[in-house]
């Protein structure tokens, strides 16, 4: 074996050892930790397994600040230079992809994901996004959520059946103290229901529930007017302004 060959070979054979001894679970431990830290999200899981090519975590809980709910068969996590890439699968087809860069920018896209709202309103919804970032240095984000909303409670006069919501989204940090601050332009398209305007949910420190605020215009059948959204996120009120028929 020539000299040029001897030091090829030994090459590969460092960046195999490398590979086969690279800590990843402590380096996606430590990616999902500073995640929830900046966000206020919690993640827990049943089982783990460490290999050459990343972590698969079985069984996730994903719950947001505002209560919010989401369960995953399985996860993968790749750690990247500063940073980490995830797949997630549910049971019924959701997927979402989530990635952590090392300038501590979180990307989302996800689609047809099961979840539980944690709004009395809402319910369980399948979210789509798409497109969102969020820094973990500023706490500022934005992006592209869709929800299909199978039974949404809205104190309509009329029955609603499944609902169609979607809305750009900028998050900012609350000024002052903790908490964040999430404007929405938000639409709406039922089959008995058309609707838009501005919503804004606003954590507030020491509070469960981050309070929700805005303004709708809807037409729902022949009748015409609009809704004034109040209280919090767990349990939002909506006020119908006289309607004209």
């Amino acid at each position: 074996m020539s000299w040029v060959s001897r030091i090829l070979v030994g090459t590969v054979l460092f960046f195999v050892f490398l590979v086969l001894r690279f800590p990843y679970e402590a380096a996606v431990k430590r990616s999902i930790f500073q995640i929830c830290q900046a966000t206020g999200a919690q993640v827990t899981w049943d089982g783990e397994q460490a290999g050459p090519l990343g972590v698969e975590l079985r069984n996730v809980r994903v719950s947001s600040p505002g209560g919010a709910r989401a369960e995953f068969l399985e996860a993968r996590l790749y750690p990247t230079f500063g940073g980490v890439v995830a797949s997630l699968k549910q049971t019924d087809g959701g997927i979402a992809s989530v990635t952590l860069d090392s300038d501590r920018v979180l990307g989302i896209e996800a689609k047809t994901l099961k979840v539980d709202t944690g709004n009395a309103s809402l319910g369980q919804a399948l979210v789509t996004v798409k497109n969102f970032s969020y820094s973990l240095v500023s706490r500022e984000g934005k992006g592209d959520v869709g929800m299909v909303l199978p039974k949404p409670n809205v104190p309509l006069p009329i029955p609603l059946g499944s609902v169609q919501l979607g809305a750009p989204v900028q998050i900012k940090p609350a000024k002052p103290g903790p908490g964040f601050g999430l404007s929405a332009e938000v639409r709406l398209q039922g089959e008995n229901l058309t609707g838009a305007g501005n919503v804004e949910v606003n954590s507030v420190s020491g509070q469960p529930s981050a309070k929700i605020s805005g303004t709708l215009d809807m037409e729902a059948g022949n009748i015409k007017g609009s809704v004034r959204l109040g209280g919090t996120w767990a349990k939002p009120v909506w006020t119908l302004n006289p309607a004209t028929r």
